[in-house]
């Protein structure tokens, strides 16, 4: 049985998406989510005020964890191979405490972030005007990674491994999935998706590298 390339995309983020903010990430593996190697952005640019819609939306800013509000259950990096969580509410926290690693320090705009918002919401953040140069690497399976205030198209994207190719790019925001296929036959759901084109100065985006099928039958 031959599954589409869209199936098995949509399986590989479709974690994102359960009630619960903690089984949701517990469910993703984090073996390649490491978004760059330097992490020099600095925290002293102008600051804005970014809009947060409801649900979990992917970003890249430098945040200050005192300026998280109440409409925002918690915040996401993976870090190390590891997630790293902070919310506002101490039972949260203590949730992720038991399960993850708590974040103590300020997340820079090097990070993808998720933000778990419960209602439309804004968060003040900076977003570096003059970015320092970031190396992402783009590794076998899935990997989350931060603009860092950099504009960037998604044609331009390449897998970092030999024998490794795109499969998709994707963003959230406030739960909606604009996704990117790098196939020509593909076939999105319009009514539920939307066409990835750009990634802008704020977004934080996945990206899947799937092997090669010339590579597979070696």
């Amino acid at each position: 049985m031959k599954f589409s390339k869209m199936g098995l995309v949509l399986l590989s983020f479709g974690t994102l998406f359960s009630v619960s903010a903690l089984s949701n990430i517990n469910a993703l593996s984090t073996t390649n989510m490491n978004s760059t190697t330097n992490d020099n952005s600095t925290m002293n640019d102008n600051s804005t005020m970014l809009d947060i819609n409801q649900g979990r939306t992917t970003i890249s800013a430098n945040i200050k964890l005192a300026d998280l509000n109440s409409d925002i259950h918690s915040v996401w990096i993976v870090d190390g191979g590891s997630w790293y969580g902070y919310s506002t509410n101490s039972t949260v926290r203590d949730e992720i405490k038991d399960k993850y690693k708590l974040l103590e320090n300020d997340i820079s705009a090097t990070k993808a972030t998720i933000v778990y918002a419960l209602n439309d919401t804004t968060l003040k953040v900076t977003i570096p005007q003059n970015p320092v140069n970031v190396t992402r690497i783009y590794g076998n399976g899935l990997s989350l990674h931060g603009a860092n205030g950099a504009y960037l198209s998604v044609s331009d994207i390449t897998c970092s491994v030999d024998g490794y190719s795109l499969t998709s790019v994707m963003k959230l925001v406030g739960n909606k999935i604009s996704i990117y296929m790098n196939d020509e036959n593909k076939e999105i759901d319009y009514e539920k998706y939307s066409d990835l084109n750009s990634i802008y100065e704020s977004d934080a985006y996945f990206v899947l590298c799937d092997k090669n099928i010339e590579e597979e039958g070696k």
